[in-house]
């Protein structure tokens, strides 16, 4: 099994090949600590997407984060892609745009999990070196923090086989009551990307895997970025049909957090999506709190004002009079 270093975050830069790294621990990368989580114990984390623009707005979320963990403590930030404009050069610009923006979150004890977005992998040449300096095991894989597998995958290699067969098998091992599938593009999106190819792909292929390639009882949540806004999908439920033949499906959860520091688009309403209930065009980051019944999401905006919140609720949790988890009021409930 591969070994790979927890990174401490000192000095002027992060600890991700920039020299100043100091190893505080090592543990399989496909379990990180306290990957079984005691019996309704909490863990929680941060995400966040389209970030490498160097302003003063992506400072912004940065310091935000850092406020919020004084509030909540979290010890994992997922970052969805697209860590650097324009080109992914993490040689020229990978201290200034990434490394010392989110220092303070490492030095409060935070791992920063990152997968590639388009702008990453402009110059291929260049892609090995990004896994190497974001301390990335691969361009995808997977970890476990509490109740929840996480995969990261590579949008970007939508086509590739190899991923596509570890995906599937991944699936299948999946024992966790959550499993959260980052990556770059988004299931759906109201947004200017909503046409691309790779979207088009993760609707048709990746998504009946997602739903029907896990255990039954595995709820499943999608993060991505890509388009630069906020934006919350309903339930997306299986096809009947295949769903029947199976004998169980998973509904996936899907959000697109793109509002990291790059610029905003805006949105208009006549483009609003199929199943789209929250969409707004500001800059903010994802707050995810899960315990092994229980899971909600919340997106805050620099100010740290929700901008939205939602509760994934055990099965038959209001028939049964569940009490709700604290912090959850006025939450959609899904």
């Amino acid at each position: 099994m591969r070994w790979f270093q927890r990174l401490a975050f000192t000095g002027l830069a992060l600890a991700l090949g920039m020299g100043s790294l100091a190893a505080q621990a090592f543990w399989p990368f496909s379990s990180a600590p306290a990957a079984k989580a005691a019996q309704g114990a909490w863990s929680h984390a941060v995400a966040l997407g389209d970030t490498g623009s160097g302003n003063a707005n992506q400072q912004a979320i940065a310091q935000a984060m850092v406020r919020y963990h004084h509030q909540q403590p979290f010890p994992l930030m997922l970052h969805l892609g697209d860590i650097l404009y324009p080109s992914g050069d993490y040689a020229k610009d990978g201290a200034r745009l990434f490394c010392n923006v989110y220092e303070p979150l490492g030095a409060l004890g935070v791992t920063i999990r990152t997968t590639l977005g388009n702008h990453d992998v402009v110059h291929p040449e260049w892609v090995a070196g990004a896994v190497t300096f974001y301390q990335m095991p691969a361009r995808y894989y997977r970890f476990e923090q509490g109740a929840a597998t996480f995969l990261a995958i590579d949008t970007n290699l939508l086509k590739d086989e190899a991923q596509w067969a570890w995906v599937v098998h991944q699936l299948k091992t999946v024992k966790t009551p959550w499993l959260v599938v980052f990556g770059h593009h988004p299931l759906y999106t109201s947004g200017t990307h909503s046409t691309d190819a790779e979207v088009a792909q993760l609707q048709t292929q990746w998504l009946p895997q997602l739903q029907r390639g896990v255990a039954k009882g595995t709820r499943v949540v999608y993060l991505a970025g890509h388009d630069h806004h906020y934006e919350r999908f309903g339930l997306l439920q299986p096809a009947a049909a295949p769903a029947l033949k199976k004998g169980h499906a998973s509904p996936v959860l899907s959000f697109v957090s793109g509002g990291g520091g790059a610029y905003i688009r805006s949105l208009e309403p006549s483009q609003r999506a199929a199943g789209s209930v929250v969409s707004k065009a500001t800059y903010h980051f994802l707050a995810l709190h899960y315990n092994p019944q229980w899971l909600w999401v919340e997106a805050l905006d620099p100010q740290l004002q929700r901008l939205d919140c939602v509760v994934w609720a055990p099965p038959l949790a209001r028939k049964r009079a569940l009490v709700a988890p604290v912090g959850t009021a006025g939450c959609d409930w899904v």
